[in-house]
Order: C-alpha cells, then structure tokens, then sequence
C-alpha cells in the first residue's frame, strides 16, 4: 500500500498519524490561509482543507491520495455571531486570545480532507468539539504566552501540553483539539481501504 501524504507540516497532526501506523509522507500545501470575513467557521476549514489537498494532489504525475486538516478555535459571542481564533501573530494577540478564553467556554472546529485523483474520491468532514476553561489568573496567562507554546497554534494554545492545567471540561473528540479527529479520520480511511487495524501491530512490531 503506497503512503498516503499529509498536506500538513503540523508536528501534532504527523504524531497522531504515527499513532495508528498509517504509512504517510509529509508536503505542506503552502496556500493562503486567510479567513474570508462573513464566512462561518465550519465553512473556513474545510474550504482550507479541501483547498489543501487539493494543491498537493495536483503535484507531480503519478497518482497520489492526500490527507489535510484545518482547525480553528470559535468563540460564540452574546449577540449570536462568533469570533474566530486562528494562530496569533504576536505575543500580544496570543494574551488577548487567551483573556477571551479564560473562564469561558469555546468550540474547536477541525475540517479534514482525504483526496484521491486515482482512484477519484473527495472525502470532506468538519468536527467539533467543546472545551471549558477555567478562570486563569493573569499572571497564568503571561508566564503561558512568554513559553511560546502557543504561538503555531489555533487559539494560541495546546491542549496536549501546559495549557491542559487551564481545560476543566471536554465535549467531543480530544484528537480533534489537537488538530486531526482521529476516530472521523479512521473512519474514512477504512472506507477508502487505507488503513487496517494490522497496521497497528506492524508499528509496535517495528518499535519493539
């Protein structure tokens, strides 16, 4: 089975690839990912990952089958519209995404691609998932923003690493915070017959 390729450079999406010992190669899309204004959320990411894959199954001759995601941190406002959190670009939006959070509750929305020219499908998802913060004191927030942690992250923060002191509550999938909901994902590689559950065995064979 060839490897499929992950139009992403997301450390935490090639992790959670390694995981189930799906076999993959890594090239980014390089696209504009700018968010549209007026376009709601569950719309941005997955246009952003239909558009990803896309750009990267375009490359070369030869057939491939390629893999994207994008995620985005939503936070629904009282006036019914909500705002969306992509990566900050400054420590300074990074402490400002992080006082809008702090105490408040926040919707994770990741949309994922799985695109093949040959044999030709189009598999297009969005899943959500729900996450609680606590209320952080501001002295939290600025030792957070200084670690750097969150600055290539949606929302300017991983739930996987030191801001998981700040989550009281998950609704939905955990993968799907980190940036790629593993068990939609599986799905629709099973469906596609590019992933087995003996490609789990042959990871731990190899790593024993």
């Amino acid at each position: 089975m060839s490897p499929i390729v992950l139009a992403s450079k997301s450390p935490r999406r090639r992790e959670l690839l390694e995981l189930i010992g799906l076999p993959f190669t890594i090239e980014p899309a390089d696209i504009d990912e700018s968010i549209p204004a007026g376009m709601l959320a569950r719309d941005v990411v997955t246009t952003l990952a239909r558009a990803k894959a896309e750009r990267v199954a375009a490359r070369g001759d030869s057939p491939r089958t390629v893999l994207s995601a994008d995620t985005l941190v939503v936070v629904d406002l009282p006036d019914g519209s909500e705002r969306v959190l992509g990566q900050p670009s400054s420590d300074e939006q990074a402490l400002e995404m992080m006082r809008l959070l702090s105490g408040k509750e926040h919707r994770i929305l990741t949309g994922f691609a799985l695109i093949s020219r040959e044999p030709k499908f189009e598999r297009v998802r969005c899943i959500e998932s729900v996450v609680r913060f606590r209320k952080i004191r501001e002295d939290e927030l600025l030792a957070y923003v200084a670690s750097g942690e969150g600055r290539d992250k949606a929302g300017a923060y991983g739930a996987q690493g030191l801001a998981a002191i700040f989550i009281e509550e998950i609704r939905g999938s955990f993968t799907n915070i980190v940036g790629l909901p593993l068990a939609e994902v599986v799905d629709e590689l099973q469906a596609c017959g590019l992933w087995t559950p003996e490609m789990v065995h042959e990871r731990s064979r190899r790593s024993s």
